[in-house]
């Protein structure tokens, strides 16, 4: 620690054995013969003028051995439980003094200086009771003591005028008046007189430029549209064999696409529809085997999808399967319904 440091003999005697972070006072003020090369813990009653001579650095084992004493400067010291307005601890910035309830620990004595006991330094940050601290040593001291005021002295002469002080700045602008109210428009004046019609002018020469050419005129509306294809896509398929055509039809467990309107089927297939979520899509499937009148094909609805079949051939509405015996035509809602019109 910065500041002035001695080191003395240990002895026992007013509040013990030095020990670190403890008060010490001089050993021969407590003990006649041990000298002013001893010291002793500091203790809390009966001190009267002996003063504290600074704080202990390191706890000796035995008397007479040495310890190193902080006389002045920033140190360490054990702070009580009783001072500090009696919370305990410290108040960084109060006084620090000898405490009078525990031998060598030091104890807040507030914001103001005491009039009476020694005041031994200042406390550097807040400590909780019973707990080491930082204080700055202002070092021996004389106790302090309260002299009677004297007299208030004679008032002085009145001094002199001082000089004349610099001219202020300019004050700010003060605000635009209000505007004024607006007159009232004048009376018009009377139409003055018709002046007299001016004499015909000569008839200028005839041109022998032709006029510019007129605008072109507007584009023609456009022609109807023609009538719409018939051509019907065959084929196409999402899983299982076959694609469609007529060589090669689809086989149970396929997936129809969609993608084209026209499908043949095996014999006896089983093929699932593409989900019924266009409005107005066309599907026509196809039994590859005609011939075969005791054969057909059965479709299942994807997902949630259903069937209405409203034809002579089965008659069924909301199911999620139907069978054809030749050739079967169907068209989306777009709303999850695939609707049967022809069914042979």
């Amino acid at each position: 620690m910065a500041g002035i440091t001695a080191v003395y003999s240990a002895q026992i005697g007013g509040g013990g054995l030095p020990a670190a972070y403890y008060l010490v006072v001089y050993g021969g003020s407590v003990n006649a013969g041990q000298g002013a090369t001893t010291v002793v813990k500091s203790f809390h009653t009966g001190l009267g003028s002996i003063p504290i001579l600074g704080i202990a650095l390191n706890t000796p084992g035995a008397a007479g051995q040495p310890v190193t004493v902080q006389l002045s400067g920033i140190a360490q010291c054990v702070f009580d439980a009783t001072g500090n307005s009696g919370s305990g601890g410290a108040t960084a910035g109060d006084f620090v003094g000898n405490s009078s309830g525990y031998d060598g620990e030091c104890t807040d004595l507030g914001t103001t200086y005491p009039t009476s006991g020694q005041v031994i330094g200042v406390v550097l940050s807040p400590i909780p009771a019973n707990q080491v601290g930082y204080v700055y040593l202002l070092g021996p001291d004389v106790q302090a003591s309260s002299g009677s005021g004297g007299a208030t002295g004679a008032t002085g002469a009145t001094g002199a005028t001082g000089a004349q002080g610099l001219e202020g700045n300019p004050g700010p602008v003060g605000a635009t008046g209000v505007t004024g109210a607006t007159a009232p428009a004048g009376a018009t004046g009377a139409t003055g007189a018709k002046g007299a019609t001016g004499a015909t002018g000569n008839t200028g020469p005839a041109s022998t430029t032709p006029g510019p050419a007129g605008p072109t005129g507007l584009t023609g509306a456009t022609g109807a549209a023609g009538g719409s294809s018939n051509v019907y896509k065959v084929g196409g398929n999402t899983g299982g064999s076959g694609s469609g055509a007529v060589g090669s039809p689809l086989q149970s467990g396929a997936t129809i696409s969609g993608t084209s309107t026209v499908y043949f089927i095996t014999d006896q297939a089983t093929v699932t529809l593409p989900a019924a979520s266009t409005a107005g899509q066309h599907l026509i499937l196809i039994d590859n085997d005609p011939s075969n009148i005791a054969a057909k094909f059965t479709v299942n609805a994807s997902g949630s999808n259903k069937i209405n079949d409203g034809t002579t051939n089965s008659s069924t509405s909301g199911v999620t399967s139907d069978i054809s015996f030749n050739s079967m035509e169907l068209v989306s809602d777009g709303n999850g319904i695939w609707w049967v019109f022809e069914n042979n």
